[in-house]
């Protein structure tokens, strides 16, 4: 993190002279000027460009108070620690109304500055690393190798890929509460955690014994870490390698795997399952169209996966074999590429074979059975609970309502809420659920541009760094790009 930069406004040189002592003695922060007076503070701000502004409150001409107005209009980032020899309520009331970080009276004491300096230090370092974190997680996304490593700026890292599913915002603050340097890739279903290679690596261990100790954790998970990776040109393609032949192999229904992998890429063995015969009975029953043969063949080769322990990768593959003899055989009119999809979430989100198992099967019967003939009084049901669960959403914008939780509170089945919701809205539930959160995010900031990014993100239910990913996903900015844009047009009306 680069040195904070520090102005100084104060009429009396001793106590100019003594804050930027006090402020020079703790590491990161340098004084970039002192002035006497707030149209010099203001002239100095617009060309030197600080980080934070420390001044007294009763100077000839401006006041403090007036060029902390005038400073947040040229930086509304920038933090402000007002001085006064007066214990006057009102001025108190004005900086407080003016969210300054502090108000401190004459005689300074060295220890409450000190304070007020490291907690500034604190909330920059936390907002530099939020910011790096999603110019990180958009160079990735965007495959801009350059600036990725640009952000990341390490030599080497030492990576923990952790499998969440839909547990994101809980891993995240658990790594950001164990150490907030460390950043955070989100790709598919998984988490990379990624700290500097030169630090311990006991936190990145640390984090995995908090997230496989959380009594609220899904069963199925996985903290797989790497040794140190030298940081180079290729490492976006070296982080989705590690995913497309080690990770994904990795994850077993309801089972929590912990590994230290010897070498970052090294192919992962598959099973050897001898389920050829159930699989091969199941394209019989196909090409018949026997659906009591297919269920009965389904449900024993789902039990044989069980038994042997087979990973989350080989169901997938063989569903989306399932898809395509569907489609050949004219019992599924449909895409394979969307129904696989949806076959895929299923298995992502099961937390347990038995649980893959059953709601697979119900996605299959449909076809079995013409889901497409549905009676007019499901449709009412179905938009009867489209209804009340958009308005559960509605009332609750602070909350984030999981799949489960949901079907848990209207006692339905996960397959079927997320058919209402592919029928009504063409989106997943998470989908939907995330873009009208950015949606009523973005109704915020445009109604009150100077509102900061964390209370907006609190509003809505998510954590500061996840947030930023989200809206920049769905906007195709950071929320800073748009409170500036915003605050452009309120400024030029």
């Amino acid at each position: 993190m680069r040195e904070i930069r520090v102005l100084i406004t104060e009429d009396e040189p001793p106590i100019s002279r003594f804050v930027k002592k006090i402020t020079e003695e703790i590491a990161g922060f340098s004084v970039c000027g002192i002035c006497c007076s707030g149209e010099e503070g203001l002239e100095l701000i617009g060309k030197e460009h600080p980080d934070v502004l420390i001044t007294d409150i009763r100077m000839p001409g401006m006041t403090g108070l007036e060029l902390i107005r005038r400073a947040r209009q040229l930086n509304g980032e920038m933090y402000f620690v007002v001085i006064s020899g007066y214990r006057m309520f009102e001025y108190a009331k004005e900086a407080i109304e003016l969210e300054t970080a502090a108000y401190i009276l004459k005689p300074i004491h060295p220890g409450e500055l000190r304070d007020i300096l490291f907690s500034i230090q604190e909330r920059y370092r936390k907002k530099d690393t939020s910011r790096r974190q999603e110019e990180l997680q958009n160079a990735f996304r965007k495959r801009e190798e350059e600036r990725f490593l640009q952000v990341l700026s390490y030599r080497s890292v030492c990576l923990l890929a952790v499998y969440c599913g839909d547990d994101r915002d809980k891993i995240s603050m658990i790594a950001s509460g164990v150490n907030r340097e460390i950043l955070s890739l989100v790709y598919k279903n998984w988490i990379f955690f990624l700290q500097d290679g030169e630090e311990d690596v006991r936190n990145l261990e640390i984090i995995s014994t908090k997230i496989l100790a959380r009594s609220d954790r899904r069963r199925t998970c996985a903290c797989i870490r790497t040794p140190k990776i030298r940081v180079q040109e290729g490492m976006i393609e070296e982080v989705s390698r590690l995913y497309r032949t080690v990770l994904r192999y990795k994850i077993i229904p309801g089972k929590a795997v912990r590994e230290v992998l010897t070498e970052p890429c090294t192919c992962a063995a598959e099973n050897n399952i001898p389920d050829g015969t159930l699989k091969n009975q199941l394209r019989i029953d196909i090409q018949a169209g026997d659906k009591k043969s297919f269920q009965r063949h389904f449900f024993e080769l789902f039990s044989l996966w069980e038994q042997n322990q087979a990973k989350i990768a080989g169901i997938r593959s063989w569903m989306h074999e399932l898809t395509a003899l569907l489609i050949k055989s004219n019992f599924l009119k449909a895409e394979s590429i969307p129904y696989n999809e949806r076959l895929d979430e299923i298995i992502w989100q099961g937390d347990s074979f038995a649980e893959i198992r059953d709601n697979l099967w119900k996605e299959i019967e449909e076809v079995f059975q013409g889901i497409d003939t549905r009676t007019e009084n499901l449709r009412k049901d179905e938009k009867k609970l489209f209804d009340q669960i958009c308005s559960l959403m509605e009332k609750n914008p602070e909350k984030n309502h999981s799949l489960q939780e949901i079907c848990d509170r209207f006692q339905v089945s996960q397959p079927y809420v997320r058919k209402i919701f592919r029928i009504y809205t063409g989106k997943t539930y998470k989908e939907y659920q995330q873009e009208w959160k950015i949606r009523i995010a973005c109704r915020l900031l445009d109604r009150n541009p100077a509102m900061l990014v964390r209370e907006v993100a609190e509003k809505i239910g998510f954590e500061q760094l996840y947030f930023g990913t989200v809206f920049s996903k769905y906007t195709g900015m950071t929320p800073s790009q748009y409170k500036n844009r915003k605050m452009a047009e309120k400024k030029d009306e």
